[in-house]
């Protein structure tokens, strides 16, 4: 599954965090698209993660952008 952030609502150095902390969970691999972070996810090890991991990744990636900024 591949997620798009845009970068003017989502720190890089947020979403890295959230991977970083994520990173038990599944596969990750980023890159810079212009104006978007693309994060891939791959190899979700539980099963039942699995249909609301995007949903929960990208939330904590923004929970994260918060802090950072606060």
């Amino acid at each position: 599954m591949k997620i798009q952030f845009n970068n003017n609502f989502y720190s890089i150095t947020a979403i890295k965090k959230a991977i970083k902390d994520y990173c038990g969970l599944a596969r990750f691999s980023y890159k810079k698209c212009g104006d978007f972070m693309e994060v891939s996810i791959n190899n979700i090890k539980n099963k039942e993660l699995r249909p609301r991991f995007k949903q929960e990744f990208s939330n904590y990636c923004l929970s994260c952008t918060a802090l950072l900024k606060g």
